[in-house]
């Protein structure tokens, strides 16, 4: 039985807007390289490609804690807040059908003028199945968007 998506991964509404997508898509990668040896993934609507200008970036960084992160997060200086969250996924009815994914802390930040919700997750399993992308995927997509996303015309002489 397939199970629908928590409601902060998709729009109820999707106002998609493919240029969004790309450019939110953009600002993601260069913040997860800038995340990098730190394993992180894209999710949410830019990830499943529903996004429009307004929405926010959502990240998954895989970790037993987010120590490590938040030390790194200041390395780099980039400024965040320390936020508790709930996990993803996960039926308070049955948690054994449906195991919860993610621990309660995470980070809220602003880069490039999005606002980024960085949550901390033990394991990459099951974040395929929330539509996650990892980096090298990611960047994948955008290669291949670049080569399709209409250009300023060339004026030859």
């Amino acid at each position: 039985m397939k199970r629908n998506p928590p409601p902060w991964l998709i729009d109820e509404e999707p106002n998609s807007d493919p240029e969004s997508v790309a450019l939110l898509r953009q600002r993601a990668e260069r913040l997860m390289r800038l995340l990098l040896p730190h394993e992180t993934w894209l999710l949410g609507a830019v990830a499943n490609g529903t996004a429009d200008e307004e929405s926010p970036i959502y990240l998954a960084h895989v970790a037993e804690q987010s120590k490590d992160l938040a030390m790194h997060l200041v390395n780099i200086e980039i400024d965040a807040d320390t936020v508790s969250l709930e996990a993803l996924g996960g039926s308070e009815s049955d948690p054994r059908r449906s195991p919860k994914i993610g621990l309660d802390e995470g980070f809220h930040l602003e880069f490039e003028g999005s606002l980024v919700q960085i949550r901390t997750v033990p394991r990459a399993q099951g974040l395929r199945r929330l539509s996650g992308i990892p980096l090298p995927e990611l960047q994948a997509l955008n290669i291949a968007a670049s080569d399709i996303t209409p250009t300023t015309p060339r004026h030859e002489d």
